[in-house]
């Protein structure tokens, strides 16, 4: 469980911890290199004449923290993953990330095949 005071410390940067894109790469990280990260709002602060938003994923409780000036003017942002995110010391490709989820996941004949097994024969169709 990531620890709420974290929002509240400089975002760095960890070493790489060595994790592999393969069955064993927890798959909330794998959604969030294959769909982006699910950023909610934690608040804003002020540090060294910026303005910082604090955000952290809902999925894989990444941090982001963006800096801002007064007027608004976005100056770049900074982000912390929990450990297992990294991916070796150059991380995947999207074509890596798009491999492993194809992988991962039954891939249906149809849409209706797909709903039947989700939803069962009422289920809706999505067309």
């Amino acid at each position: 469980m990531p620890n709420p005071d974290r929002h509240l410390s400089a975002v760095t940067e960890p070493e790489s911890d060595g994790a592999v894109l393969d069955a064993s790469y927890p798959e909330h990280y794998l959604m969030c290199r294959s769909l982006q990260h699910r950023w909610r709002l934690i608040g804003f602060f002020r540090a060294n004449g910026e303005v910082i938003r604090a955000l952290t994923c809902e999925r894989c409780h990444a941090d982001r923290h963006d800096r801002w000036s007064t007027n608004g003017y976005r100056y770049g942002s900074t982000y912390s993953y929990s450990d297992g995110y990294r991916i070796g010391d150059g991380g995947a490709s999207a074509w890596e990330v798009r491999q492993e989820v194809l992988n991962r996941f039954t891939i249906y004949d149809s849409p209706e095949a797909m709903n039947e097994a989700i939803f069962g024969k009422a289920g809706k169709d999505v067309g």
